[in-house]
């Protein structure tokens, strides 16, 4: 599109036109790769949240959907900090720190919902229940799956596409998983987890009417 349009600019205006339109263009947001971010090739997901620094931060809510105009919801800033490694009967572990702003305990599953996996880390914080672990492919291919049965639940993963998030920093492309959790054949919820350059950039997941409404959760990384 930039071509044809310099070079109608050329037949109508000149070389001085053409010139100036170049570098307008050149210097213009929309031909700019700077604003904006590619999906990985590569998913590491508890190095890649760390890639910018040693701390991370993201918005955590969660609430109920039902028709009564007052349904309890909560929103809460939960910080994950790096604290380096460490090794534990040969094995070397990442350390991590999970706290809320709130003061308040830990969400129910805090590290597998912000996509971390708790065999390869040791937390320096208590953490009452990290979640059930399905992982990703260290080398995303759209397609990938992976099912896994906990308790009375088939949870099953899904790598579905790729989405381009509109950020603060600019564009971000992110791979994104499709989770869903079965009960006797019924599917009881399911969530969306956005995966990029620097980990977990959003999750959104929903659980079956119970008679008082659907229970959602929404993370977004800061």
């Amino acid at each position: 599109m930039g071509s044809i349009f310099l070079e109608s600019m050329f037949r109508i205006f000149g070389k001085p036109a053409l010139a100036a339109c170049a570098v307008c263009l050149w210097s213009c947001d929309i031909f700019s790769a700077l604003d904006f971010e590619p999906r990985p090739g590569r998913l590491r997901p508890d190095t890649d949240a760390f890639s910018d620094g040693s701390q991370r931060t993201f918005t955590w809510a969660e609430g109920v959907d039902s028709l009564w105009p007052d349904s309890p919801s909560v929103s809460r800033r939960v910080t994950v900090q790096d604290l380096g490694d460490t090794v534990l009967v040969g094995q070397t572990l990442r350390r991590l720190s999970f706290t809320a702003d709130d003061g308040g305990p830990l969400p129910a599953a805090v590290v597998s919902s912000l996509a971390f996996d708790p065999a390869r880390m040791f937390p320096d914080t208590a953490i009452p229940d990290p979640g059930p672990t399905l992982g990703f492919p260290e080398f995303p291919q759209i397609g990938w799956r992976r099912e896994i049965v906990a308790g009375d639940l088939r949870l099953v993963r899904e790598l579905q596409g790729v989405d381009t998030l509109d950020r603060p920093e600019g564009l971000v492309e992110a791979w994104v998983f499709a989770d869903s959790a079965y009960w006797d054949q019924q599917a009881v919820a399911s969530a969306s987890l956005w995966l990029g350059r620097r980990g977990l950039l959003r999750l959104h997941a929903v659980w079956a009417d119970a008679g008082s409404g659907s229970w959602w959760r929404e993370i977004t990384a800061r």
